[in-house]
């Protein structure tokens, strides 16, 4: 890491969809919800994620939100791999 970071090559993060993020986590109201009986802690992201889509639509970002997300909600096929490389190579490579 330190020979990265002398030869100028540093990490690039992801930001895609941070501020979307921020605002479905904190409209999520986890002050009043017990977290230990959620038994679908990605769902719970999910749907709250495609309501926010609905209004604004978000690209796929390959963490959370992804290209098969976005299918699903919007009654398409799943893209296959290949489909979604373009996205991959977009975002720096990372999935």
């Amino acid at each position: 890491m330190a020979k990265a970071y002398q030869a100028g090559d540093l990490p690039r993060p992801d930001l895609t969809n941070l501020e979307a993020y921020l605002e479905v986590g904190a409209g999520l109201d986890l002050d009043h919800r017990e977290m230990a009986d959620v038994d679908d802690y990605d769902g719970l992201w999910k749907t709250a994620l495609a309501r926010r889509h609905l209004a604004r639509p978000l690209t796929p970002d390959g963490r959370v939100w992804t290209a098969a997300d976005i299918a699903a909600l919007e009654g398409r096929p799943a893209p296959t791999a290949e489909a979604s490389a373009p996205q991959a190579r977009a975002a720096g490579g990372r999935r």
